[in-house]
């Protein structure tokens, strides 16, 4: 019996020891989520300037054709834009870095919510906008959120009519889901450059969805040092959904998380 008992002491301490091998195995399993930025300042914020009147002088008995062009800013769209800089970096739980390396010009992602997002896997998924309500209330379907930002069905610059679903867009992760363009239909769009549309593939944005939150997530790609909309190199270009509709001044809180590659 002495002899049995010794021997389940040692199968005792050969699983403690397995399982004590195995915790750092199991830790690197983890697998890396966007987290919010280290810092996030606002360089400078600015907003068209109406164009003045046009004066044309009307006289008694003519009859005259007009053709005028005009631009009026959009009510339901924020716009933001800059540069990033980063660092991939190797800590512990307590922020302590044994190693890290800087990022000149990262690439990656920028993603905007008005929630907390919870990047679990499986929470996160490119918005459907033929999305059916049934059997899942909370989901916020498209005309629900259109109704949020004061938008009509048939307005130049409604969700829809801006992101366009499809597949051209640069596959990425992310943390482990990967957002795949060749199996994967999301609503996307692309940034001007140089104050004109463009196909070249560059400022895109994405819009995901969180299933913790049930709200949208507005998902820029980060180039690296493109020439942007206003002939100046930028990382990022993007647009968020905000309602200006009816004199609506009112904010609206975004939250910003970035993963870096």
């Amino acid at each position: 019996m002495k002899c049995a008992g010794n021997r389940w002491v040692t199968h005792l301490s050969l699983i403690a020891l397995i399982v004590l091998l195995a915790l750092p195995a199991l830790a690197q399993v983890i697998p890396t989520e966007p987290e919010g930025p280290t810092t996030l300042d606002i360089i400078n914020s600015t907003r068209r300037i109406p164009a003045g009147a046009a004066a044309i002088p009307a006289l008694a008995g003519n009859v005259t054709q007009l053709s005028i062009s005009a631009n009026t800013v959009t009510q339901t769209w924020q716009a933001y834009y800059g540069n990033i800089t980063g660092t991939i970096t190797l800590d512990d739980a307590s922020n302590n870095t044994i190693y890290n390396w800087q990022l000149a010009s990262p690439e990656g992602e920028i993603y905007a919510s008005e929630a907390a997002i919870d990047f679990s896997y499986g929470n996160i998924a490119c918005y459907d906008f033929n999305y059916s309500q049934v059997g899942d209330s909370s989901y916020e379907i498209l005309s629900e959120y259109e109704g949020l930002l004061g938008l009509e069905t048939d307005d130049a610059d409604g969700i829809d009519e801006t992101f366009r679903e499809s597949r051209v867009y640069d596959s990425f992760y992310v943390g482990s889901r990967h957002i795949d363009n060749t199996s994967v239909t999301c609503p996307t769009t692309q940034m001007y450059v140089q104050d004109d549309q463009q196909d070249q593939g560059l400022f895109q944005e994405l819009l995901l969805y969180d299933n913790s939150s049930d709200k949208l997530v507005y998902t820029a790609i980060i180039e690296q040092d493109v020439l942007g909309f206003d002939d100046r190199y930028w990382d990022f270009e993007m647009i968020v959904g905000e309602n200006g509709h009816a004199g609506d001044t009112t904010t609206t809180t975004y939250y910003f998380y970035v993963e870096l590659e």
